[in-house]
C-alpha cells in the first residue's frame, strides 16, 4: 500500500513543530517488539516496506537523499554489479548508538530499502544485513539483490 501525502495531514504544532525525538520513535518500536513478541521481525520489515514504498524514491540514485531528507539516516551506495549492491547505512534511526545485543535488529531499515527499491525499479528486492551497529559495527550494512 502506497499512502497519499494527503492523508498524513499538516501538523499543527507551531510550539513543538513537525518532529518528535528518535527516542520516542525507539520507545514505541521496543513496546511493539514486546506485545509483537516473535512476530515483531516481520512486522517491522512489512512495515518498512510499505513506508519504503510511499516514499516516492524514483530511481537507486536518488535513495540517499529521500532517506537522509526523511532522517531515517545516511546511506552510501557501492554497485557491485547492476543488480546487486552494499547499502552503508549510518546514524540508522533504528540502533545507531544503542549497546550490542548479540543480533542485527534493523527490519525496519531494511523493510524501508526493499521497499523504495520496489517502487523504484519494479523489481523484488532481496535484502540482508550484513553488519548492524547492534553487533557492535559502527554502521548498518545490506547486501541487496534486484530480482527481475
Amino acid at each position: 500500500m502506497v499512502v497519499e501525502e494527503k492523508r498524513l495531514g499538516k501538523p499543527r504544532r507551531s510550539e513543538l513543530g513537525p518532529e518528535v525525538p528518535i527516542t520516542l520513535f525507539r520507545l514505541m518500536l521496543l513496546s511493539l517488539e514486546d506485545i509483537l513478541e516473535e512476530n515483531a521481525p516481520p512486522t517491522f520489515k512489512m512495515l518498512g516496506r510499505s513506508i519504503g514504498r510511499s516514499l516516492g524514491v524514483s530511481s537507486l540514485e536518488e535513495l540517499p537523499d529521500v532517506i537522509r531528507r526523511h532522517k531515517v539516516g545516511i546511506i552510501g551506495i557501492t554497485k557491485n554489479s547492476e543488480d546487486r549492491f552494499t547499502i552503508r547505512f549510518e546514524e540508522c534511526i533504528g540502533c545507531s548508538g544503542m549497546e550490542d545485543y548479540n543480533e542485527a535488529i534493523s527490519q525496519f531499515e531494511r523493510g524501508i530499502i526493499a521497499g523504495a527499491l520496489e517502487s523504484a525499479t519494479g523489481a523484488t528486492v532481496s535484502i540482508k544485513e550484513s553488519k548492524c551497529c547492534t553487533l557492535g559495527n559502527e554502521c548498518c550494512e545490506f547486501e541487496v539483490i534486484l530480482i527481475k
